[in-house]
């Protein structure tokens, strides 16, 4: 629990576990996907490390069931008493707010990358071909969703239902893009508000007649980043949970659904790509290429320097308009960090070096064959004194 300045108590009740976690890191030699990242593997040989390619190398951590939540379940005031020991209730002393959740089952079970018998690649040394490694993170966790928060005169109560995106996996190998079949996710459909005279029935039952004081209605589409593995593609846009309108009803008037609150995004809305972002976390376009050219956020940790392509990354997949019931309209735009400064120095720009050879001119003809893209190369034991 958590003890407030005025005597208030934030108890955290309710410890969501996940049970299993398992990294394995193992030499590879399967194909490599470079628009994905992902490297093939036979997941039996994890079993049988002699039955690796190169070096034989795995190393697989099991980590113990631990708390990855804690859930919040009861706000208690500082003159808050139980009187019958069966936590917050109607008959104590004092003010409390009450949380009450639903365990969503089965256990759900995550895993990165979602793909099936697929790893996440990493290269090593590129003048290495045998050094080559995959790995994942497989685990399995409760899921809590909230269902009631409680006062003594009101009451929320909280309806979902299932979302088609964020499926989990079937096993630890992972599951089949577009074919999903693993644990679910919920999304949140409507809370509604009751007085608690109203919702509670004389003998403590619930009143299922009950008319709430009022509703709040959240609609979704599934827009944004098209192309995620895990989403069961049934009459949806293929993305992920995309929030669209919110809006209230009061008692048995319906009239708040004509004067919603709508959200638009019409930003870049590229497809998801698990190797599209930077070393800050924003969407980088991947060309999906093997070249020497085509360089991952992890081979080229710097900002791409073009301030306009740079801005229209940023605002890839947010919101950038929201509708409001008045009739009015709060647009929003969006600009990338700017990396102007290393301490107190001005920071240089950056270049690609493309080549070498022995004159200032790239094009002379002294500067003979081509290695790895534009390198160049010379007479044997000849210095290359400049760079391209």
């Amino acid at each position: 629990q958590i003890v407030r300045n005025d005597g208030a108590r934030y108890i955290y009740g309710l410890p969501a576990y996940n049970t299993v976690k398992k990294e394995a890191t193992f030499a590879v030699n399967g194909t490599v996907d470079c628009n994905t990242g992902l490297v093939s593997y036979v997941p039996s040989a994890l079993n049988n490390p002699t039955a690796l390619p190169n070096d034989k190398y795995l190393n697989r951590v099991t980590t113990p069931a631990y708390v990855h939540t804690h859930l919040l379940t009861s706000v208690l005031s500082a003159d808050y008493q139980d009187l019958t020991g069966n936590g917050p209730s109607h008959d104590d002393l004092g003010s409390y707010t009450k949380f009450t959740y639903k365990r969503e089952k089965p256990i759900y079970k995550w895993r990165i990358p979602y793909h099936k018998n697929k790893a996440n690649y990493n290269e090593g040394l590129k003048t290495e071909s045998k050094d080559d490694q995959g790995n994942y993170l497989y685990g399995e966790k409760e899921q809590f969703y909230i269902d009631k928060i409680e006062t003594k005169t009101h009451i929320a109560v909280f309806t979902t239902s299932y979302r088609h995106d964020a499926y989990g996996v079937d096993s630890e190998a992972g599951s089949d893009p577009g074919t999903v079949t693993g644990s679910k996710s919920r999304k949140l459909d409507n809370i509604k508000l009751y007085s608690v005279g109203e919702y509670y029935n004389e003998n403590g039952t619930v009143n299922t007649g009950a008319t709430p004081i009022k509703t709040v209605h959240f609609e979704y589409s599934y827009e944004l980043c098209k192309g995620i593995p895990n989403n069961d593609g049934n009459a949806n846009e293929g993305g992920k949970l995309t929030l669209k309108k919110v809006y209230f009803e009061y008692r048995n008037s319906k009239m708040g659904k004509y004067t919603p609150y709508e959200f638009q995004y019409n930003g870049p809305n590229p497809n998801y790509n698990m190797k599209g972002y930077d070393t800050w976390g924003n969407y980088l376009p991947n060309t999906g290429g093997c070249s020497i050219t085509d360089l991952t956020a992890a081979e080229f940790p710097y900002t791409n320097q073009n301030k306009t392509q740079q801005n229209a990354n940023a605002a890839a997949w947010l919101l950038t308009d929201i509708m409001l019931p008045s009739g009015g309209k709060i647009d929003i735009v969006y600009e990338s960090d700017d990396y102007a400064y290393v301490q107190d120095k001005p920071v240089h720009q950056m270049f690609f070096v493309r080549g070498a050879g022995q004159t200032a001119n790239p094009g002379d003809t002294d500067v003979t064959g081509v290695v790895s893209g534009l390198f160049k190369t010379g007479p044997v034991n000849t210095p290359m004194r400049y760079l391209y």
